[in-house]
């Protein structure tokens, strides 16, 4: 049987075209699905998802779980079969709420952090790692999940704003090298998400610290220059 609209009709071998062909390849799926459920004795997979995001402190790989997520849930509204909407809600939940805590965790041991080793003006790897991470997430956002995203976001470029300003930062004795320091730092952050194609509010909060930071130093640098110059000349 050759199938056209749902209806079986004899002669496999017909090919002529059907104006009036449904344009969804599985027109009636839904209705089928309806008169025939499927099975309950099939796994939950919600278990077995749990199971694993709980070991999992992969914030970028519940990222992308969550905008494969949103695309398969767009995909299935679109196709209008919304059978599935509670199962792709549920993983939304569950998948929101390991990163939240992974995220979570990402901001304490920002805030819990003490600095080890010689003061050192070049850029720190928590800088590098930060902004590595935050371009990563901004260039994954599904849009379910942005406004949440952005709060968390906020909280970690607070968190990394206070680790180099106030304690890495104050590890220099002068001004002047806590002053390079920052500049060097908050460069790095800068040139990487603008590099990535991921520049948003966390590039544009590093860009005016860097050109304040910028000021600061040269400011500092011409008074030093000054009080050098008056000393030597008679």
């Amino acid at each position: 049987y050759a199938y056209y609209d749902g209806e079986p009709r004899a002669g496999a071998g017909h090919t002529s075209p059907n104006p009036n062909l449904h344009p969804h390849p599985h027109p009636h799926l839904e209705q089928v699905l309806v008169t025939n459920p499927i099975p309950n004795h099939y796994p939950n997979p919600h278990p077995y998802l749990e199971q694993v995001l709980v070991t999992s402190w992969d914030a970028i790989g519940c990222m992308l779980l969550l905008q494969l997520n949103s695309a398969q849930r767009s995909l299935m509204n679109a196709r209008q079969l919304p059978l599935l909407s509670s199962f792709f809600q549920r993983v939304q939940v569950l998948v929101w709420s390991r990163f939240k805590s992974v995220m979570e965790a990402h901001v304490q041991s920002l805030a819990t952090y003490t600095p080890k080793g010689p003061a050192e003006v070049h850029p720190h790897f928590v800088a590098r790692r930060y902004a590595e991470l935050v371009a990563s997430l901004r260039l994954l956002k599904p849009s379910a999940v942005e406004p949440m995203l952005a709060t968390i976001l906020r909280a970690l470029r607070t968190e990394i704003e206070k680790l180099l300003a106030e304690r890495l930062a104050r590890q220099h004795s002068t001004g002047r090298n806590q002053a390079a320091f920052l500049i060097n730092n908050y460069d790095l952050i800068v040139s990487l998400l603008a590099e990535r194609g991921a520049r948003g509010e966390d590039s544009l909060h590093f860009e005016q610290l860097l050109d304040s930071i910028k000021a600061t130093f040269v400011e500092t640098l011409t008074l030093t220059l000054t009080l050098t110059l008056s000393l030597t000349l008679p």
